[in-house]
């Protein structure tokens, strides 16, 4: 009897390694000819399973697509890190080499929502990285307070200091329009405690700048700061800017700042400079440096981030 082109779910064999969990589950049907084999792979947060595949075809190949959260690869001296996040990435990799593979982050839910760890002092610290369609009351406060925190901790994002809650409910309320309208994408970092980082995306532009966005209001938390989560918003941004369609992203930050050092670790170009532009929230003058970052190909910096390559 000839096999089967078709493998029903409670007919696919599923093998889990009893050390790590790691879970696999042969999707393509047993026995029929076919020049490709798909394997679903579920991976426990944090796990690490590692095996040699010994000799083999050269002309054998494995991809792997990461459908969730991100995984950390290595193929003999050679490390990848894939994210799930937008654009699923895919690895080409040859069945023969030594692979190893590392689950380093949390599973995330379906669509725009990441679940990563940031490297606290003594833990991991768990946050979700999420794309906001709607901004609902229920979690203002927590979008006031970050905002609040920022201006009273000196960053310049356009109010002076003392900044009281009126003006931050009704920047947020501002925001909540542009959202729904679809002129503004926003993007919020939260922890257990709630939302203790935004970044937002001006998608609303000129008829002859239509491949453009701004980026602005990149807000982290105080409590949340050199831990990498201003890292981690800017690069969820980049990767939300390509999914809405842009090819250029433009930014002003203040010179000689923490944010621009930061900004140029990531690969963003510095376009110039205008001095006494606007005020530091203790009303001193700055200097503001406008940067542009391409989306046409990936920089250097993201291809060193994505650990993405497209063969062996």
């Amino acid at each position: 009897m000839p096999a089967s082109p078709l493998a029903r779910h409670g007919e696919q064999a599923v093998w889990t390694d009893p050390g790590s969990g790691y879970a696999r589950r042969a999707v393509s049907p047993p026995g029929f000819a076919s020049p490709i084999q798909l394997v679903v792979v579920h991976f426990p947060a944090g796990a690490r399973v590692a095996f040699e595949t010994g000799p083999r075809n050269s002309q054998e190949h494995q991809q792997v697509w990461v459908l969730h959260s991100t995984m950390v690869l290595t193929v003999g001296t050679a490390t990848w890190q894939l994210h799930s996040v937008t654009a699923w990435p895919w690895l080409w990799i040859s069945l023969w080499s030594f692979l190893t593979l590392r689950a380093s982050l949390r599973v995330m839910p379906w669509f725009w929502s990441m679940k990563l760890q940031i490297q606290g002092d003594s833990e991991m610290v768990p946050l979700a990285l999420e794309r906001l369609y709607v901004l609902d009351a229920e979690r203002l406060g927590q979008r006031c307070s970050v905002l609040l925190d920022c201006v009273e901790g000196g960053a310049s994002v356009g109010f002076m200091q003392p900044m009281c809650l009126d003006q931050a409910l009704a920047f947020w309320q501002r925001v909540a329009g542009g959202v729904a309208a679809g002129e503004r994408a926003l993007l919020v970092a939260r922890d257990a405690a709630g939302i203790v980082g935004t970044v937002q995306l001006v998608l609303d532009q000129p008829d002859n700048q239509a491949r453009r966005a701004d980026l602005c209001k990149m807000l982290v938390h105080r409590r949340r700061r050199r831990k990498g989560l201003g890292a981690a918003l800017m690069h969820g941004a980049v990767d939300l800017a390509r999914e809405c369609g842009k090819q250029l992203l433009v930014l002003d930050t203040a010179s000689v700042s923490d944010a621009e050092r930061l900004y140029a670790r990531l690969g963003w170009q510095r376009v110039g400079a205008i001095p006494n532009y606007a005020h530091w929230p203790d009303g001193d003058w700055i200097e503001i440096v406008t940067n542009s970052y391409g989306l046409g190909r990936r920089t250097d910096v993201e291809k060193k981030r994505w650990r993405f390559r497209s063969g062996a």
